[in-house]
Parts: C-alpha cells; sequence; structure tokens
C-alpha cells in the first residue's frame, strides 16, 4: 500500500530592537539595546498529529518555539584628551523548546501501550513504529528520525567587557578584560522519550522456512521484537568560564614605519555543574564512571583547565614610497570549537540520559505483547563514592583530565602598489597553522590484527565494554599556504572591477578543519589519516568582482540637485556581480568514506597504497 500526501510547514518570525541613549555630560556617555526574536516552526506529520507519520519536509515532526532576546550596556567615560574608559556588560538568553508535535496528547494510553506516557510533554504522544517487510518497510508515529526529540536548549550568556585608551607621545595603549559566564540546560538524546518499537518478520516466521513471516503480521498480533526508549533522570546543568586579558600598543616608530604589538590571554574552563552527578566522565585507568559532585569527584569530573593560552600579536607596515606600502604580521589565536568540544558531551551519558533497550531472547521470541506495557524505566542511582562502573553498551564518553586548548597561528606578508589614481596593486603571501585542534576519536576501537572485534578491543579486553567509547582529544592539526595577486581599477562613472587570484593548498586531519567528508581518522595512525584537505583544498581560485553605481544623485554627473521622486526613484542605484573559477589541483585524490568507525572496519585508503600498520588479507 502506498500513500500520497501533502501539508504545509509553517514558519513564522517576529523581532523588535529598541535602543536608548544618554548623553549624561561631555565626558560621559549611555547607551543601552535590547533585542528580541522569536520563531515559531511546525512541520507536521503526515498522517496528522495524532496518527504521526513521516514528517511533511524535514527530518522530524516537530513543533519548536525559539526565544532570543539579548541585552546590551556600554558606559564610556572620557577623563581627558588621552584616556578613555569603556565599560560594557550583557546578557543573552536563547531558548529553544523543541516537542514533538502530539506531545500534549497521550495516545499510547489510548492505543492501549502501557507504561510510556509518564505524564507531561516529555513523555507524551504515540511511539515510534518500523514495521519490516517482506512485502515492504512501513513508518507509523514519529517514525525513526525523530530521535532528537525533544529537545530543550536553554542558553543564558553573562559577560562583562572593560576597554582603556591611553595616547602617549607616538604610542596608542589599549589593555581590557572579557569576562564571560556561559550556562546552559540542555536536553536531548539520541532515542524516543515516549517508546520506540520494531516488528520483524521473524516473529510470525517457520524457521524451517526460508523467508517466511510478515512483519505487518506481527504489528497487528502486537509482538514486536525490539523496544528503546530514552531516559532522561534530569536536565543537566552546564556552566563555563571564558576569561580573556589583553594588552597592545600601536607605536608609529617613524613617520614610515608603524608597529603593533601585543599579548592576549584567553582560558576556556572545563564544563561544570551544580547537580550531584550532573557530569559523567569514563576512567580508562580504572573502568568506572566518574559522576561529578559526588565522592572525590569535581564538579568538573575531574577535568582541568588549561591556563597557557597566552596569545603574541606583531603587525608591520612599511611606507616605501609614496605609492607602495609593505605589510607583515604575524599571531596567534585560542578559540573553542564547537559541537561538543567543550559544552554537551559529559551531561548526556550514562547514566543521566540512558537509553533502557529490550531485546528478544532469540529471533522468531516476541519480547513482551505490546497491551502488556513496557517495563519502568532503570531508575537513577549514583553511588555516594562518585565511582560507578560502567556497563557494556551503553553510551560513554571520556574527557581526559588535562586537556589543551586549540589555537591556530597566523602570518602574511603582502606589498602594496598604487598605480596613478586608480589602479592599486597587491600581492600577498598567507598561512596557517592549527594546532591541538578537537577531535573525537573512538579509544576503544578495534585494531588491526587477527581474530574477531570484540577481542581487539582495549576496554573489551580490560574491562569487558565492547561498546565504542568517544573521547575528547585536542591532537589534530591543519596547514593552510596560499600567494594572493590582487588588481583593483576603478573607472569613471562609477564603475570599479577588482581581480584576485590565489594559489593554495590545504592540509589536515579528516575533522581538522577543512573536511574530507565523512570517512574518520584512524586513531592508531593519525599521521596517515593527514593530507590533502579535499573538499577545500582549491590549487587556483580567480574571482573577478565589478560594481556600477548608476551616476544619478548628489555628487554625482546626473540629478546632483534632483529632489522628491526623481531622487527616490533614479538616485543610489547599485549594480555588482561575482564571477569565481576553482581549479583542484591535478592528481588529487579524494579518500574512500569511513575509514575506521565504531565497529573497528579498517579499508584500505587507495589500491596499491601500504599504511603503517596495514592489515594483511584475513586481518580486517
Amino acid at each position: 500500500m502506498n500513500y500520497v500526501g501533502n501539508g504545509k510547514v509553517l514558519f513564522r518570525t517576529d523581532q523588535f530592537d529598541a535602543r536608548w541613549d544618554w548623553n549624561i555630560s561631555d565626558r560621559d556617555k549611555l547607551f543601552v539595546r535590547n533585542t528580541y526574536l522569536y520563531s515559531f516552526l511546525l512541520n507536521p506529520p503526515l498522517f496528522g498529529i495524532k496518527a504521526g507519520g513521516p514528517p511533511v519536509g524535514g527530518l522530524a515532526s516537530e513543533a519548536v518555539p525559539t526565544y532570543d532576546d539579548g541585552v546590551a550596556l556600554n558606559y564610556t567615560h572620557t577623563f581627558g584628551p588621552s584616556l578613555l574608559a569603556e565599560f560594557r556588560g550583557g546578557l543573552l538568553r536563547w531558548h529553544l523548546l523543541g516537542y514533538q508535535t502530539d506531545a500534549n496528547l497521550k495516545t499510547n494510553d489510548e492505543v492501549g501501550i502501557k507504561g510510556l506516557n509518564l505524564g507531561g510533554k516529555i513523555t507524551g504522544g504515540l511511539a515510534g513504529f518500523v514495521i519490516d517487510g517482506p512485502l515492504g518497510n512501513f513508518i507509523e508515529g514519529p517514525g525513526p528520525n525523530n530521535v532528537a526529540l525533544p529537545r530543550l536548549d536553554i542558553i543564558n550568556i553573562w559577560e562583562g567587557v572593560n576597554n582603556w585608551t591611553l595616547m602617549m607621545g607616538r604610542h596608542q595603549f589599549r589593555w581590557g578584560t572579557d569576562i564571560r559566564r556561559n550556562m546552559e540546560d540542555l536536553f536531548t538524546i539520541n532515542a524516543h522519550t515516549n517508546g520506540f518499537f520494531e516488528f520483524s518478520q521473524l516473529i510470525t516466521a517457520n524457521p524451517g522456512v526460508a523467508g517466511s513471516g510478515i512483519g505487518a503480521a506481527a504489528f497487528e498480533l502486537g509482538e514486536p521484537s525490539i523496544f528503546l526508549r530514552g531516559v532522561f533522570n534530569f536536565i543537566p546543568h552546564e556552566r563555563q568560564w571564558r576569561d580573556a586579558f589583553y594588552g597592545q600598543d600601536v607605536w608609529r616608530v617613524t613617520p614610515k614605519l608603524t608597529a603593533n604589538y601585543g599579548l592576549r590571554w584567553d582560558y576556556f574552563g572545563p564544563d561544570e555543574t551544580d547537580l550531584k552527578g550532573g557530569l559523567s566522565n569514563f576512567d580508562p585507568k580504572t573502568g568506572d564512571l566518574l559522576l561529578a559532585n559526588l565522592g572525590d569527584v569535581s564538579k568538573t569530573a575531574n577535568v582541568q583547565g588549561y591556563h597557557k593560552g597566552f596569545a603574541p600579536r606583531l603587525g608591520l607596515a612599511y611606507k616605501l614610497t609614496d605609492n607602495t606600502v609593505v605589510r607583515a604580521g604575524l599571531g596567534r589565536s585560542y578559540f573553542a570549537t564547537n559541537y561538543s568540544s567543550t559544552f554537551q558531551q559529559l551531561s548526556i551519558e550514562y547514566p543521566i540520559a540512558p537509553t533502557q533497550s529490550v531485546l528478544q531472547p532469540n529471533i522468531y521470541q516476541p519480547i513482551f505483547p505490546l497491551d502488556q506495557g513496557a517495563p519502568p524505566p532503570p531508575p537513577f542511582n549514583a553511588p555516594s563514592s562518585g565511582h560507578l562502573k560502567a556497563p557494556p553498551g551503553v553510551s560513554i564518553f571520556y574527557n581526559p583530565p588535562s586537556t589543551k586548548t586549540e589555537h591556530v597561528d597566523q602570518w602574511n606578508l603582502a606589498v602594496e602598489r598604487l598605480f596613478g589614481r586608480d589602479l592599486k596593486v597587491s600581492l600577498a603571501y598567507i598561512g596557517n597553522k592549527g594546532t591541538n585542534l578537537a577531535w573525537n576519536p573512538n579509544i576503544n576501537a578495534a585494531n588491526i590484527g587477527p581474530g574477531d572485534i570484540l577481542g581487539r578491543r582495549p576496554y573489551y579486553q580490560e574491562y569487558g565494554l565492547p561498546q565504542g567509547i568517544g573521547s575528547r582529544c585536542t591532537c589534530a592539526d591543519s596547514n593552510y599556504n596560499a600567494m594572493q595577486f590582487i588588481v583593483d581599477k576603478r573607472f569613471s562613472s562609477g564603475y570599479s572591477i577588482t581581480s584576485s587570484f590565489t594559489w593554495s593548498k590545504a592540509l589536515d586531519h579528516e575533522i581538522a578543519g577543512f573536511s574530507w567528508g565523512d570517512q574518520s581518522t584512524n586513531p592508531y595512525d593519525r599521521k596517515g589519516s593527514y593530507g590533502v584537505g579535499n573538499n577545500q583544498d582549491r590549487a587556483a581560485v580567480w574571482t573577478l568582482t565589478h560594481q556600477w553605481q548608476l551616476p544619478y544623485g548628489p555628487g554625482l554627473r546626473w540629478g546632483s540637485a534632483a529632489t522628491g521622486a526623481k531622487k527616490a526613484l533614479l538616485a543610489g542605484w547599485e549594480f555588482n556581480g561575482v564571477t569565481p573559477t576553482r581549479l583542484r589541483p591535478n592528481g588529487s585524490t579524494r579518500r574512500p568514506s569511513r575509514l575506521l568507525s565504531f565497529r573497528g572496519k579498517l579499508y584500505s585508503a587507495a589500491a596499491g597504497v601500504t599504511r603503517r600498520g596495514a592489515a594483511s588479507v584475513g586481518q580486517v
């Protein structure tokens, strides 16, 4: 049976901005600004709110209101002609409240499936169902793509900034600080919180007849083969300090030479919580899970901050002639990558967010009748010692006690020449080197060798843990070098063109910045996974941009005195365009996908290529 339907996805936004300026005196100025944005996304299921089914658009049927509210205050005081101070304060509130569209219903109770609608929107609605073949696969309820719902993300960021400027002779000194307190309460789990069932055709099969059985028959009988449920014992509270201090000087050494030098210190603190057991960190030395704020485990689950984030910077500009300038610079910047490099790892692991699973005793026997209901979810049991033995098969994550902060070093050298009044040519070399970049390797991946996969997983041998164990490792690198040639020509009548040619090379590990796609870096041979950043590397890029301003309006060839409708209709028009051309280097190749999965299977990078520790026939 095929069902074809259509529907509408609703998305609306409302926004307002308000600002108040107060010139207190000639020396004191104050302003306050507030920006508010509300959005709402409704992506309904194809079969209606109650029956569910696949979404009309996107991956999941969801109703998601989002609230974004920012308040900023800025006070400036002028002490005199050479000293200025600035004080800023701000609060950002971002709330996303994503639920399945039937979260307000108790559909599981209505259709006779007990023990799933436990009260409230988090467990409301209808469970997901996948009905196997052989006559075709069917999806009922929210389906397998709704596993990220509910998603409740409540972010509050407090920030205080202080900047000072002092003019002294040929020096302009600046120094200041930036203090931030990031607070996030994130509720998300990769499993249905209102239940998920699969109905195998083998439930109704005859073991002696190959290919027999019908999944739809098992569904009609109410005899599932798999049950999964995501369980959140509480909404995690994650907190982090992000602090910075800096000092710099712009020094006019001579009329032709200007130097800009300074030093910045950045600190990105570890994730912390105020809840008992609010973070769960795997300890490879003992096989224990370390639960924050219990026993001898700290509020950061024994993760320490990195305090050596000193970043020097230097820039030089030298005027060779009236029309020629040479510029050079180098500097370092520390940063924290998104996507779980700091937040959102230790707070969503077992036992905080376990996945309840009920599996078959054998492939022909159902787990339990639907009308009997699912067994209750496992209770949250955090030992007072803060040490819990990691059980097999659950999601766990390892954040080392000491982790460096990611940084990038950048450098450049440029020569710029002006020919006449309207032709400018520049030639520049730029480069950067990413160091200690974040990566999440599977520390329990099977190494290359003889025997079954489980026997080659290090923590299965030591603690009986067969699952993949994600980890945070700031051990990836990237490298980029480029030569740029730019010609900028301005013609009369408001027309100008810019021609830019870049010759470059980008190198990295798979997930270190430039991205090769969906493959994974081999945790046992990181150097073997370092090479051309194939998705971003371009041997040459030529870009031509052009812009023409209609010469009509104040100060232009025509219409300089135009007013009223003529000025409104004809003045201010601009026409522009961009023509990019990109060339890949000859001989560059794309590596195969998924070099090393959590299943521990390694595939050769290219025919005839032997990697370090390469497997022989029968070892993979």
